[in-house]
């Protein structure tokens, strides 16, 4: 009686291990078939047309974005769909089709402060953006946030004035200039100056830039393959950025460097 009562003992320890041991089997199991490692967020290519792709493209470069609920605005005929953008809040305002947009785009002032009867007090600026089917809504002065809107969608067509500091719009001229096939192919770093910038009275505002450099050779753009004289020839180049993008860039008023050809 005895033994049977210690071979029984022995017989529910060991079933004990055995099921303690499945259990521990199973969680690391389950444990290493759930953890996956993070991906870094992939585009899907093609434009911004809408909440999703708008959405991919802020993604792909870079940005953390999430999904924040919904809020009901009194001056647009649909809700706002939220997201917030590195910790931003972005409204997004989605349409059936593009027609019903722009009627919406069309209710909205230079200024962003009158949307059709409604005047809007905004405690920081706000900037409207429009493609394919959506209106995109920021309120505020984060300069990565509007650099990326401007990138994935276009300059915004109403809303608060640009308010790039000199030094800001120093770097984008100086990077386009040294980024551009005329001073790439040959011109003398050290000769870089810029001499001026102007701001135009304008909507958004226009930043006029002029800057001074050096080539070691004549002419213009890429000159890989043909016959220059050697000629340390001096270059003024007049750039102009509207919202921190380079809308226009001209040589000696002769050439065109965003298009690389000759003034007409």
């Amino acid at each position: 009686m005895c033994n049977n009562t210690i071979d029984m003992k022995h017989i529910q320890i060991a079933f004990g291990i055995i099921i303690a041991a499945t259990v521990v089997i199973g969680l690391a199991y389950y444990m290493s078939g759930t953890q996956t490692p993070l991906q870094p967020p992939v585009s899907h290519g093609g434009p911004v047309k809408d909440y999703v792709s708008l959405i991919d493209a802020l993604r792909a470069k870079g940005l953390v974005v999430e999904p924040a609920g919904k809020l009901i605005q009194p001056f647009f005929t649909v809700e706002a769909q939220i997201i917030t953008v590195d910790g931003k809040q972005v409204q997004v305002f989605e349409y059936s089709n593009e027609a019903s947009m722009n009627t919406e785009v069309s209710k909205v002032s230079p200024d962003g402060g009158t949307i059709g009867n409604s005047k809007v007090t905004w405690i920081e600026p706000p900037h409207f953006y429009k493609t394919g089917r959506i209106i995109v809504l920021y309120v505020g002065s984060n300069s990565t946030i509007i650099g990326a809107l401007n990138d994935v969608i276009d300059p915004q067509f109403a809303g608060g004035k640009d308010t790039v500091s000199n030094d800001r719009i120093e770097e984008i001229a100086k990077n386009f200039i040294i980024d551009a096939p005329t001073f790439k192919f040959d011109g003398m770093p050290e000769s870089l100056n810029i001499t001026s910038i102007i701001v135009l009275e304008s909507y958004p505002p226009q930043y006029v830039v002029t800057i001074t450099f050096d080539s070691r050779h004549a002419g213009y753009g890429d000159r890989v393959g043909q016959a220059l004289a050697q000629v340390i020839t001096k270059h003024t180049a007049v750039v102009r950025i509207v919202q921190g993008k380079v809308t226009s860039a001209v040589l000696d008023n002769q050439w065109d460097e965003i298009n690389q050809r000759p003034l007409p």
